[in-house]
């Protein structure tokens, strides 16, 4: 059983959207109005493979972004950890110049910052034990009443459960790593997160225990946040997206960190 989901973990694929869904061509040199300054880059560091913190310091897709939006826009980056419900506040208090921290966009957010062009399309999944695969793996089996249903707080995973799981027993964890751990404990039934963190997980190969179960709950989209008032910063972000989308190595950046395939559309 668990190698046939490892089997279809495998053969996911991530989408890749440039600005307004298309992909745009451009290799000239992008600039910045602050070039010199130093970018003050906000992330959780609790969300791998996307955003975390290794032996002090930040790793995976986002820090990788990071110092390639650095070294275009000839911009110092400085990483800022807060807790991802304090990402916002920072960026509008000036704190932080942008968040590059695994961040869905959402109506909610976007009355409050301007989202860059997406970056990656992914979706909400679902971790289960090994041992409940038989009686959880099928779609309607998270629909049960009573069922023990984790989440990270604050996430889009939460916004999932309660708008659609009605029936369930939700319970929030304050990371990642208490939701798992929860599972592992028999606290939940379920642990609903982002896709890249269900497939780092699934895809272990010393993981025995957990599974994920490749089926998308939701679609979102993934982007970096930076301040309304910030149009000449988002207008280069967004070039700098399209024509990475365009070369490949917005792809060849994401699949250093994810186990899956990253197909540009």
């Amino acid at each position: 059983m668990k190698n046939v989901f490892r089997s279809l973990l495998l053969v996911a694929v991530l989408g890749l959207l440039g600005p307004g869904g298309a992909v745009c061509a451009g290799t000239a040199p992008v600039g910045s109005a602050h070039s010199g300054a130093e970018l003050r880059v906000g992330y959780s560091g609790d969300y791998p493979p996307l955003a975390f913190t290794r032996d002090g310091t930040a790793a995976g897709v986002e820090a990788d972004l990071a110092h390639k939006v650095g070294k275009a826009l000839g911009r110092k980056i400085r990483f800022v950890r807060l807790p991802f419900a304090e990402l916002i506040p920072a960026l509008e208090s000036d704190r932080i110049d942008i968040i590059m921290s695994g961040m869905t966009v959402t109506p909610e957010r976007q009355r409050r910052v301007a989202f860059t062009s997406p970056y990656l399309r992914i979706g909400q999944m679902a971790l289960i034990r090994v041992s409940d695969a038989a009686r959880l793996a099928e779609p309607e089996a998270l629909y049960r009443p009573g069922l023990r249903v984790g989440y990270k707080r604050h996430t889009t995973g939460e916004t999932f459960v309660r708008e659609n799981l009605a029936q369930a027993r939700p319970v929030g964890f304050e990371t990642i790593d208490a939701g798992i751990e929860g599972l592992r404990d028999r606290k939940i039934d379920v642990f609903i997160h982002d896709a890249p963190t269900i497939w780092l997980v699934g895809n272990d190969p010393g993981e025995r225990d957990l599974i994920g179960i490749n089926r998308a709950l939701t679609k979102e989209y993934l982007a970096w946040a930076v301040r309304k008032e910030d149009k000449a910063l988002k207008r280069k972000l967004d070039q700098l997206v399209a024509r990475w989308i365009t070369s490949g190595s917005m792809s060849k950046a994401i699949n250093r960190w994810v186990l899956v395939s990253v197909k540009v559309q």
